[in-house]
């Protein structure tokens, strides 16, 4: 089982799987964030002052974006192996859930709020599907974590 902890009141995170921290996220000013995965540096960088499109960068190369739509959907797109992925999140109940889909419209996992008192910053990831061909599912899901994050960010500065 994978588990999203978030620190306090930063959007900073740490992936666990099995109860072991797999890969930490470090937000940085506005909406920047890094991590390291698998020995490559990973940075997102906003693309512009209005926050709807960020960079998705491996050691210095732009891989890929991170796309707000309307009604706070976001689109994923990166390139791996001159394969090109596309992933949406979709928010839901209040921002208490996140599910995410590969170009084929199918269900791959849902991010979810955790129950408890002093878990009001965890995520829970259920998977769905497990079929995921080409793709590291740890990969995925930072990029799917940073982008809740800057959701949950955005719908908090709007409140």
């Amino acid at each position: 089982m994978y588990e999203v902890k978030c620190f306090s009141n930063r959007p900073d995170f740490i992936l666990y799987k099995d109860n072991e921290p797999e890969l930490k996220v470090h937000f940085q000013r506005g909406f920047r964030a890094e991590s390291n995965f698998n020995g490559i540096d990973i940075q997102f960088k906003p693309q512009n002052a209005w926050g709807r499109k960020f960079d998705i960068i491996h050691d210095g190369k732009d891989v890929g974006d991170v796309i707000f739509k309307w009604k706070g959907q976001a689109i994923i797109l990166y390139v791996k192996d001159n394969k090109t992925h596309s992933f949406l999140v979709k928010p839901k109940r209040m921002l208490r859930s996140f599910e995410v889909y590969n170009q084929n419209e199918k269900l791959l996992f849902t991010i979810k709020k955790s129950s408890g008192l002093f878990q009001r910053l965890s995520y829970t990831v259920v998977l769905e599907l497990e079929d995921l061909r080409d793709i590291d599912l740890r990969e995925l899901m930072l990029y799917c974590c940073y982008t809740t994050m800057i959701i949950r960010k955005k719908a908090s500065n709007h409140a």
